[in-house]
């Protein structure tokens, strides 16, 4: 009987880290730049543990960081701005709530006066 649930499927640190061909070291070393380059400690799904966990699109996006470090001679730093400027859909998402947030008290302010 199938599911009626939709849960993403989360990788290990161990699993990511042989799916990338790095070491678990050389992965949290990555994880670590992409949280201080998006500003979100929180970019990844942790366990109750605080061990990061990886979805198939965090994956995907490591890999193309990992490249583009590699092949553009860029530092991990600029190929981290370049793929997680894109394609960090958790900052997209705040940046869109605070605009919605700044209507509402621009609406707030006109009713105001």
């Amino acid at each position: 009987m199938a599911s009626d649930h939709n849960f993403e499927e989360l990788e290990a640190p161990a699993k990511t880290a042989e799916e990338l061909h790095i070491s678990v070291a050389t992965l949290r070393k990555y994880s670590l730049i992409v949280e201080k380059v998006t500003g979100n400690k929180d970019y990844y799904e942790r366990t109750k543990q605080k061990s990061r966990l990886y979805s198939a699109k965090d994956i995907e996006d490591l890999k193309a960081f990992r490249a583009l470090s590699k092949n553009a001679d860029l530092t991990l730093q600029e190929a981290a701005r370049q793929i997680f400027a894109v394609s960090d859909k958790k900052t997209e998402e705040v940046k869109k709530a605070a605009k919605e947030v700044v209507e509402d008290i621009k609406d707030v302010m006109k009713d105001i006066k």
